[in-house]
């Protein structure tokens, strides 16, 4: 008696014929979109603030152009461990189930944009800058309140800036506080100054500092 196979059955059953992908494997094989490259950056670099700050406060530009050259180094330098890596597993499992591979050459050069555009805005004065810029006309009727004796002591939020809290120093001088707290200036702190016309720059504990807009100047204590 003689038992008939399909001829695909006996293609599966030969040794030389690779089994179908799994689920991991087709979604291995799949070519990430740029975001997916992204995101274990994000979480390699996370811990950073830990050292640098909120982003989009002076406090991250402390050691500004050397926290740049250092974090995105990092980050690059994740980011080319993760494409070797995926390279080397994506044509091992193709090889193993004999399915092609899709090149992400365009999802790469997308996702380094964004890495590049990431650290120009949080890794230079540029984001702060622009965020001052954008809300200018707010950060002017927060200090007239605060020369005014009107604005009450604690945080506020003009999105995206986050103040912890606002003083007004010696000279008229309006600070708008992203980490510290009133009598915090010029011992330590950081955030944005106003300087009324024909007053200098106040000495402080200097770490780093900068301009913003108008009268407004950026600050970080050592």
């Amino acid at each position: 008696m003689t038992t008939e196979h399909s001829a695909s059955s006996i293609d599966y059953l030969h040794p030389t014929t690779a089994a179908p992908p799994g689920p991991f494997a087709i979604w291995w094989l799949a070519p990430w979109p740029w975001w997916c490259w992204i995101g274990p950056l994000v979480l390699l670099v996370a811990p950073a603030t830990w050292f640098t700050g909120r982003p989009l406060s002076p406090a991250a530009l402390y050691m500004w152009p050397a926290i740049l050259i250092v974090f995105g180094g990092i980050s690059l330098l994740g980011f080319a461990v993760i494409a070797v890596l995926r390279v080397a597993t994506r044509a091992n499992v193709a090889a193993r189930h004999r399915a092609e591979v899709t090149s992400e050459s365009k999802s790469i050069k997308s996702a380094l944009v964004v890495l590049w555009l990431y650290w120009l805005f949080l890794g230079t004065p540029l984001g702060i800058r622009v965020a001052a810029w954008s809300r200018f006309g707010t950060l002017e009727q927060v200090r007239q309140r605060v020369e005014e004796g009107t604005m009450p002591p604690g945080s506020t939020f003009i999105a995206p800036l986050y103040i912890t809290d606002t003083e007004l120093g010696a000279d008229g001088v309006t600070i708008l506080y992203t980490d510290g707290k009133r009598g915090s200036f010029p011992g330590g702190g950081a955030g944005f100054l106003y300087l009324p016309p024909g007053v200098a720059f106040p000495g402080y504990n200097r770490g780093n500092d900068g301009h913003l807009v108008g009268r407004w100047y950026w600050f970080v204590t050592d």
